[in-house]
């Protein structure tokens, strides 16, 4: 039977957007995959050089505010596998 994660605490605290992770996506370095999700939502580069320092607390309070693209419905989850996927084949410890 196949076990169920129903919340990304304790030993699958890794899994979550909010946590802390250096990795390399579009030309910055982040240090979550929250942040790097955040960014992504706006076609301004300034917003990217902000949100790549904040937290990934400040970075959704950020991305909230922000005006999303008009194919933003379209492209989100494509974005989102890129982030995952380069938050985990950057880094050993979370590679399978």
């Amino acid at each position: 039977m196949a076990q169920v994660i129903s919340e990304f605490r304790d030993e699958y605290r890794f899994l979550s957007n909010f946590f802390y992770c250096s990795f390399y996506w579009h030309g910055f370095n982040w240090s979550s995959s929250e942040a790097a999700y955040q960014a992504s939502k706006s076609l301004d580069y300034n917003d990217w050089v902000y949100i790549s320092k904040l937290s990934p607390a400040q970075s959704k309070k950020y991305g909230q505010q922000i005006k999303l693209s008009e194919d933003w419905e379209t492209i989100k989850y494509e974005i989102m596998y890129q982030i995952v996927y380069s938050k985990f084949s950057q880094n050993e410890l979370l590679k399978f």
